[in-house]
């Protein structure tokens, strides 16, 4: 049954906390405040009551209601674990496999009493006991057949435990050699990639992924004497002791002043004087 009640909504360990605390008969009002100082009881309160306390009408009404159902599972797991726990002690003293088979050999002995005191004539009394051993008969077969199921159900939960049991281990084992194989992984792939700082850790990433382990970086640091493909920079005149390339770039330099060059100044020519004309 769905309850929506303060109590109802509470998580389910305070609720269990309870119900335990009442089936120990413990007084309502230290109960009352106990509960309603807990920080988880307040959070609910707040959001879906407007922070109003639980009160000894909802603890009354939970005793009628979530608290007896409360009573009726915690009785039905009591009662579980103690057959389980005679189970545990039949097996312990006898085979309950066999338990079936030994009755039924009780019950052929019971025909064989019955048969060896039988006279042969019709008898009333002999016929009423062996209509009983046929319908205890057919009790025990079908005894047989539901312990046999129960045997193998029970064969098979504790191979899968053990199943898990050895996976689990072996899963383990794996994570502790896995570094140590990744690393001789790495140590054949590299030689074959080429060697060098790239070919190793191409190989280091491509170990992590076949052993599962953390991606190295992917980062090239290239070694101390491993040359470098970059181009060479011209090297720059030095300004106390210019040499020859230096002075031939500077000569064909283009100005630095503009992005025109500069034309020189032509020299201004002489005026001529005017000659006047001569007398006709």
């Amino acid at each position: 049954m769905s309850r929506n009640g303060k109590i109802a909504r509470l998580p389910h360990d305070i609720r269990e906390m309870l119900n335990r605390s009442l089936d120990n008969n413990e007084p309502g009002p230290a109960l009352l405040d106990w509960l309603n100082k807990q920080p988880e009881t307040r959070k609910i309160l707040d959001v879906y009551f407007n922070g109003a306390n639980i009160s000894k009408q909802n603890l009354s009404e939970w005793r009628q209601g979530g608290f007896r159902e409360w009573l009726i599972r915690d009785d039905l797991r009591r009662k579980a674990g103690e057959l389980s726990e005679g189970a545990q002690e039949i097996e312990a003293t006898i085979e309950a496999p066999l338990l079936a088979g030994n009755l039924a050999t009780v019950l052929a002995a019971q025909y064989a009493k019955l048969l060896t005191d039988w006279d042969g004539e019709p008898n009333p009394t002999i016929e009423a006991k062996l209509h009983m051993l046929r319908i205890l008969c057919r009790d025990i077969a079908l005894l047989q057949r539901t312990m046999h199921r129960a045997t193998v159900q029970k064969n098979e939960f504790y191979q899968k435990l053990e199943d898990d049991d050895k996976e689990e281990i072996e899963v383990m084992k794996d994570r502790a050699v896995a570094p140590i194989m990744a690393k001789l992984q790495e140590n054949s792939y590299a030689p074959i990639l080429g060697g060098g700082d790239l070919a190793r850790r191409m190989a280091a990433h491509i170990a992590a992924i076949d052993f599962d382990l953390p991606r190295p970086k992917s980062v090239r640091k290239p070694d101390a004497g491993q040359t470098e493909s970059h181009s060479v920079k011209p090297v720059k005149p030095s300004r106390n002791r210019p040499s020859s390339v230096g002075l031939a770039e500077e000569e064909v330099a283009p100005s630095r002043t503009g992005s025109h060059s500069v034309k020189p100044v032509q020299p201004v020519q002489p005026v001529q004087p005017v000659q006047p004309d001569s007398p006709a």
